[in-house]
């Protein structure tokens, strides 16, 4: 608990348009490649670890990838469940991870709900500094005017689905706390998650030249937010294992907001890999993406299928003027999840109960889930009075390590 809370006193990348018809027709002259995309399947993915070009994991799906859209920051696959790596390829190169802060700053809203500030049924109004916020261009995706108010939950949902800096400085100036007081916070939690690549300036991901009347106090108005793919997809991991209910926001593919009043206003997602959007990925549920000047177009996603969760991070696509490269984004990271979606299953590897091992008899009393390449049964070794997976040089997000249990000796 930051010690702002023991008071007794009670963006944002440049803005994305909707760009939806200006990428018709980029749309349109992908069509044929996706639906190839879709139907080519491969048997190779590269070990723990190993990192191989994301344009050459395309190609095998049958997307090329054009030079101009190849990634220029780095790229991540993750199990959820245990963090162990499956993808990467510069994955600690620093980078501008623009509007994807929001993740961080919903994590931290959580917190603040975990902590009785307010629930997800309390209502805010428009005040009107937030109504100025919101006509600042470059910042704010959404128009909030006085005499509108929000819940909490509508709030998580437009800082979401549409990248609105308006709402999440309302939920910032709910818990009390000043943006700067928010953003030392945030840096706070990602020293404590092991985010050791990541700098925030500011709780939206703007240029801090871009924040108008309300920057992040203490922080200078020339830095911008700095991470890596890693630290991301350590975000992500925690953000979903922690509040899982936050996938009931971040799945959203088109939502309507004060229906029925002057204040309504319809939103489409971004992240065009969710099921049911245009460019659906299998299992696609959330998070978030992020994209503006030369940082391009950049994306934190989670999928599951079957029992199994992974977590993918995609940075520098394209540039922001590129209206293709959503798409291409969009096609590199299926084909990065469809390979490690092929080749991996988090499965039960150890049931609980008793194990004959270098003839002894060993009792465990939880079972042992992992992540495993599928067809491989790699069997089980003791390792510090533990059993864990039989599987040597994996790789792992920053805070995880190889799933074990302990057991009982009875002798």
């Amino acid at each position: 608990m930051p010690d702002f809370f023991l008071r007794n006193d009670t963006s944002n990348d440049i803005i994305q348009y909707n760009q939806m018809n200006r990428r018709e027709e980029g749309m349109r002259k992908l069509l044929t490649i996706l639906l190839i995309a879709l139907v080519i399947s491969s048997s190779f993915f590269p070990g723990p670890g190993f990192a191989v070009e994301a344009s050459k994991a395309t190609g095998r799906r049958g997307l090329e990838i054009p030079q101009a859209f190849i990634p220029r920051g780095g790229s991540i696959i993750a199990s959820s469940e245990t963090g162990q790596i499956l993808w990467q390829e510069d994955a600690d190169k620093p980078w501008i991870p623009l509007s994807i802060t929001k993740a961080m700053s919903i994590y931290l809203i959580y917190q603040a709900m975990d902590l009785g500030k307010f629930t997800l049924e309390t209502e805010i109004p428009v005040t009107p500094e937030i109504e100025q916020l919101s006509t600042y261009f470059y910042i704010s995706n959404n128009e909030m005017k006085q005499g509108a108010t929000y819940t909490v939950s509508e709030l998580i949902d437009l800082a979401i689905l549409a990248s609105s800096s308006a709402a999440v400085m309302m939920l910032i100036w709910e818990t009390e706390l000043t943006h700067g007081e928010f953003v030392t916070w945030m840096n706070e939690t990602a020293a404590e998650l092991g985010m050791t690549d990541t700098t925030f300036y500011n709780a939206v991901g703007a240029p801090n030249t871009l924040m108008g009347n309300y920057p992040a106090e203490g922080y200078p108005a020339e830095e911008q937010n700095i991470s890596t793919a890693q630290d991301i997809a350590v975000l992500s991991a925690h953000l979903i294992k922690e509040y899982p209910e936050v996938l009931n926001h971040t799945n959203i593919v088109r939502k309507t907001f004060q229906e029925g009043t002057d204040f309504e206003e319809t939103f489409e997602t971004y992240l065009i890999t969710l099921e049911g959007a245009s460019y659906g990925i299998p299992g696609a549920d959330g998070i978030k993406t992020g994209s503006g000047g030369d940082s391009g177009y950049n994306m934190s996603m989670t999928a599951k299928r079957d029992d199994t969760r992974l977590i993918g991070v995609l940075l520098g696509v394209g540039d922001w003027y590129d209206y293709d490269a959503p798409e291409y984004r969009s096609g590199i990271m299926k084909a990065l999840f469809d390979d490690a979606f092929d080749d991996y299953e988090y499965r039960l590897v150890l049931p609980k109960g008793e194990h004959e091992i270098d003839q002894r008899t060993l009792i465990t009393e939880q079972d042992l889930y992992d992540i495993v390449p599928k067809g491989q049964d790699p069997g089980v070794k003791l390792v510090d009075n533990t059993f864990q997976l039989n599987v040597e040089g994996r790789t792992y997000l920053k805070g995880y390590g190889p799933p074990s249990v302990s057991f009982i000796d009875p002798v």
